[in-house]
């Protein structure tokens, strides 16, 4: 079995088993070459690939994350900045000349409308 071997207990333990905060993990060191090594689990906001190396066992978007309400909060975040950058758009947009712009748009998504559906429909949206 591949796993990290504890010498004092004499076992050997797989891939992800959590012992004493530490984990079980794959370390490498080249592309062939690896050993499988107990290390210490992430804190909150460290990088991570599975939930087994976070000390709340939850990896999300490649950090750890402490717990789900920080997460909540973090994605509010993401999603009012994102809003903001919308806006900031939209404001560009009316300086740039409101009225051409919005012609546009409006005669391309009646194109997308009226053009035919399926590949057909497909490549005659790419090539128009």
């Amino acid at each position: 079995m591949k796993g990290c071997f504890d010498k004092t207990e004499e076992e050997c333990y797989p891939l992800g088993y959590i012992k004493d905060n530490k984990v079980c993990f794959k370390k490498h060191y080249s592309k062939n070459i690896y050993s499988f090594v107990f290390i210490n689990q992430s804190k909150s906001g460290e990088n991570c690939t599975y939930d087994f190396e976070c000390e709340s066992n939850f990896c999300f978007n490649k950090k750890c994350v402490g717990d789900i309400k920080s997460l909540i909060v973090d994605i509010i975040q993401k999603v009012s900045l994102f809003e903001n950058r919308i806006n900031l758009l939209e404001i560009g947009l009316e300086k740039l000349g409101e009225s051409s712009h919005k012609e546009h748009i409006i005669n391309k998504t009646e194109e997308i409308k009226e053009s035919p559906g399926g590949i057909t429909g497909f490549f005659a949206r790419i090539f128009n």
